[in-house]
């Protein structure tokens, strides 16, 4: 199971002084790592994150409900990951 909370578009950067650029850079790598790894899980949880930034700690309780609506959402595909990981075939073959 994995938990995504990358950002589903991008703003235009306003300055796009050296600084900048190199930020979107980081930010892009990012996103292109955390999908090469949610591709590999069986269920993804992708929570809209979309109007807040990472640096809101004071948020947190916001952000872990949002987590745990989205998860619920998700549930009967969890329930289904897991018993298709319990399934003794389906580990030795997935080997």
């Amino acid at each position: 199971i994995a938990v995504s909370v990358d950002p589903s578009a991008m703003p235009r950067i306003e300055d796009p002084n050296m600084i900048n650029i190199m930020r979107r850079c980081d930010l892009i790598r990012g996103i292109y790592i955390s999908r090469i790894q949610t591709e590999k899980a069986d269920v993804c949880i992708c929570p809209d994150m979309s109007d807040t930034h990472w640096s809101e700690f004071l948020s947190s309780r916001e952000f872990m409900r949002i987590g745990e609506e989205e998860a619920r959402k998700r549930l009967p595909e969890i329930r289904k990951a897991t018993r298709r990981r319990r399934n003794w075939l389906f580990r030795l073959l997935s080997s």
